[in-house]
């Protein structure tokens, strides 16, 4: 199968494009242009009324009197080819068209096809498919392409999509390629709802201009991005059960914390561990189900209710854990009672605030998150957790001054905290970097030797120097911080992610990078990060069907809707991008490459 890339008689578009005339030997009637005989040199001018003034200059140079369209049709000589009179009839169209006259347009395309299925031994056919064609079967069947292109082009403007798209597919049929089809399909498509027929036209379109079409580009984001959270709503929605986070994701996300939310006053010896509250703190301490918490702690809060003295612990437990589960709304109401409750204490306050902040983080309310971060410190301004958490939306935000500023806080008010020290040291180096001051860095380095003297035995202090040690280019001593991570804590499935992508970057070792992330998702077979580096590693190799199936795993184990919809939009990309290289034979890897030399 082979593209024709004929040119037509006139190549011009009914939207105006620009066209150029091309000389055509057509048997014994000489040289021919549209409009050009042996009988003489016509043009026409087509009133406001509709009418048409025929000027004919033969051998005498005489001009006829003005006619009527009918007229002028059965007027033109019977020596020209139906073709010629097929493009005549397209010069026509486009007259009407850019004087807005969308239905006079559509009449004469309609002609022009009529007429140009009188000669085409195509009938409309792909010219992609059997043998060699003659130069005037290209030539018939490239202006045939324009001449659905433009009766597109009208019913758009008449705002007709389904017959866009029908003449959109017909045009495309006889060339694939025509791009300007594809977009205006794309268009037609997107406002039937079509969404992914409609990313399918515009990417082929953007990627057929090698990228090179902003207005293709944003189109194409644009729609992939609706379709992206149209599914992301209705995956989330239809969702009956929510995924278990991991032990080891548990117990991380606790060790962000200073504060203990199962800390009460301690019940009598005979206290009954086996229901409510006190159930949900043993299952915790044991750490053997964690899904058993959060129902142990529904029984406290509906059958025992706000007279229970465990009440706010069962709210802020159960919030907790409906956030790390994905339940956003369900969290929202179970901390928002936390945070209104007068019986609540001021660190119970601040660290339902925290979390709050956080789900609105997620959401991408910034505004309201950092409100909640403020009043998270102004509950509870000794609190640890407040000044840290708030740091690290500052580092987030890579605002670093303030970042600083609260770690320091932290360090202040418990030096026994390992993580604000640790991320301390690494937002000296940022900043350091970002000023491109080696003093600086290096000196940040060797603060972080010092923090790891103090706290050995903190993975995430070792993997966060690793990083910082690969931004320095250190790549041998950063893999060895890895591997040290990775030993002080087996069950971290992020530290296998981070090394493989790292060994992708210094040596580019795919296999050994997915190797290491087929390890992490061993280690947590939800990890939803996984699956997305996973399927970044598909896309520089070219393997867009497996990006896209791990881009769907990743679909499958996102905890919130905004995750879904981020992961969709990935999953969406990469399956374009696999139907342009199945259907038109362009790789966007190598566009990309092409680009960046």
């Amino acid at each position: 199968m082979r593209q024709v890339n004929a040119l037509p008689i006139a190549s011009q578009s009914a939207d105006g494009s620009s066209w150029t005339w091309k000389h055509v030997a057509l048997g014994a009637a000489g040289v021919v242009l549209v409009g050009v005989s042996s009988y003489g040199i016509y043009s026409y001018f087509i009133k406001p009324d509709g009418t048409v003034s025929k000027g004919k200059k033969g051998r005498g140079g005489k001009s006829s009197t003005p006619k009527n369209l009918t007229e002028v049709n059965s007027d033109i000589s019977t020596t020209k080819t139906a073709l010629e009179s097929a493009v005549e009839a397209k010069m026509r169209g486009n007259k009407y068209f850019k004087g807005k006259m969308y239905s006079k347009a559509v009449e004469c395309y309609q002609e022009a096809l009529a007429l140009s299925g009188a000669e085409s031994s195509l009938k409309g056919g792909d010219t992609t498919q059997g043998g060699d064609l003659g130069g005037g079967e290209k030539l018939a069947s490239a202006e045939r392409a324009t001449f659905y292109h433009n009766l597109a082009a009208a019913y758009e403007k008449m705002e007709k999509p389904e017959d866009v798209v029908r003449e959109c597919s017909n045009c495309l049929k006889i060339s694939p390629k025509y791009i300007k089809a594809l977009s205006k399909r794309a268009k037609a498509y997107k406002s039937l709802g079509e969404l992914e027929y409609a990313i399918q036209d515009i990417t082929a379109a953007a990627l057929l201009e090698d990228l090179a079409n902003a207005e293709n580009m944003q189109l194409s984001e644009v729609i992939t991005k609706e379709l992206s959270e149209k599914k992301a709503k209705e995956k989330y929605a239809s969702k009956t059960s929510r995924p278990s986070p991991s032990k080891h994701f548990v117990n991380g996300y606790f060790d962000s914390f200073t504060f203990n939310i199962f800390d009460c006053e301690t019940p009598s010896e005979d206290a009954d561990t086996s229901k409510g509250f006190l159930k949900a703190k043993k299952l915790f301490e044991e750490g053997d189900d964690f899904e058993g918490v959060e129902s142990a702690c529904s029984y406290e809060i509906d059958r025992v209710g706000e007279e229970s003295p465990f009440y706010i612990n069962a709210l802020l437990v159960r919030g907790t854990f409906r956030l790390l589960s994905g339940a956003a709304k369900l969290a929202l109401e179970d901390l928002e009672k936390v945070v209104n409750s007068p019986k609540s204490s001021a660190l119970q306050k601040s660290n339902a605030l925290i979390k709050r902040g956080s789900l609105h983080m997620q959401n991408q309310e910034n505004f309201r998150a950092m409100a909640d971060f403020e009043q998270s410190v102004e509950v509870a301004d000794e609190s640890v957790d407040a000044h840290h958490h708030r740091g690290q939306l500052f580092l987030l935000m890579e605002d670093n001054e303030r970042c600083i500023d609260e770690f320091n806080k932290c360090i202040k008010l418990d030096p026994s905290f390992d993580q604000p020290a640790i991320q301390l040291c690494y937002a000296n180096y940022k900043v350091a970097a970002t000023q491109r001051d080696l003093i600086k860095a290096n000196r940040a380095l060797e603060e972080f030797k010092d923090i790891l003297k103090k706290f050995p035995k903190s993975s995430d202090g070792h993997a966060m120097y690793a990083q910082a040690l690969a931004d320095a280019g250190q790549p041998t001593e950063s893999l060895a911080m890895f591997d040290k991570a990775i030993a002080l804590c087996p069950e971290n499935a992020a530290n296998y992610v981070h090394k493989g992508m790292l060994l992708l970057q210094l040596k580019g070792d795919y296999n050994a990078a997915i190797d290491l992330i087929k390890q992490s998702i061993e280690k947590d077979p939800r990890s939803d990060f996984a699956y997305e580096m996973m399927g970044n590693i598909e896309i520089k190799r070219g393997d867009y069907s497996a990006a896209a199936k791990a881009f769907e795993k990743s679909v499958d184990n996102a905890r919130f809707e905004v995750e879904m919809e981020r992961m969709y939009f990935l999953y969406l990309s990469a399956s374009s991008w696999k139907y342009v290289k199945d259907n038109y034979g362009i790789d966007v890897s190598t566009i990309i490459g092409k680009a960046m030399q």
